[in-house]
């Protein structure tokens, strides 16, 4: 099984998914977390690389500046790169996100998806097109996949995101890129133990699905 994460940003990946990378790397499938962003001159992009040898998967950037990323041109770089990958499962960003990067990104990850779905050896089933949980991109955010995660694959989580030092010391980007204050660590423990005890067990990673319907 192959499962591609796309995130606008070094550590969307990471913190939308890395719960599940966690759970199902160590069984031999393929996990790969790409940036839409970020190169690496980016300081995040060492922390990254430490956090992919924890979590058992691969990570890259795809280079796009970000103020590019709101362009619909690079729907060509989504579009390459989905075709190359042929993942399994697809995980992005959800669409209901103050953050316009956010938001872009989502919508052209299913833009580009569209354009490919009757390319011959591109099996991807839209069933299979889930959107993580992100503090950003709360929104009308409902999910109705909940994955059961146990304390040691939490821990090993928790561990590769501490290699981000904004995820360390709790500061996030602001739209004017200025440094402001989140409890990364308290919300995203906390949420992992709020949907494993809505469906009983101690720790859980949540995504909400494409819902077909809405496609046509």
């Amino acid at each position: 099984m192959k499962i591609l994460v796309i995130g606008a940003h070094i550590m969307d990946a990471e913190l939308m998914a890395g719960g599940l990378a966690a759970k199902y790397s160590p069984f031999g499938h393929e996990i790969k977390f790409i940036s839409l962003t970020g190169n690496k001159k980016d300081p995040l992009y060492e922390d990254m690389k430490k956090a992919e040898k924890i979590l058992g998967v691969s990570s890259e950037c795809l280079q796009i500046k970000k103020e590019d990323l709101l362009k619909d041109s690079v729907i060509n770089n989504i579009t390459v790169l989905l075709l190359k990958e042929k993942p399994d499962f697809l995980i992005t960003h959800w669409s209901g996100s103050w953050h316009p990067t956010h938001r872009k990104a989502h919508f052209l990850i299913l833009e580009s998806i569209q354009r490919i779905l009757k390319i011959s050896g591109f099996s991807l089933s839209l069933e299979n097109v889930l959107f993580g949980e992100n503090f950003e991109d709360l929104k009308d955010f409902s999910p109705d996949l909940f994955i059961p995660l146990e304390e040691e694959e939490v821990n090993k989580w928790w561990s590769a995101l501490d290699e981000f030092r904004i995820f360390r010391e709790e500061r996030s980007l602001d739209l004017e890129g200025n440094l402001s204050y989140f409890p990364y660590k308290g919300f995203y423990k906390s949420m992992a133990r709020v949907h494993g005890l809505e469906i009983g067990v101690d720790y859980a990673i949540v995504f909400k699905k494409w819902h077909i319907s809405r496609l046509l």
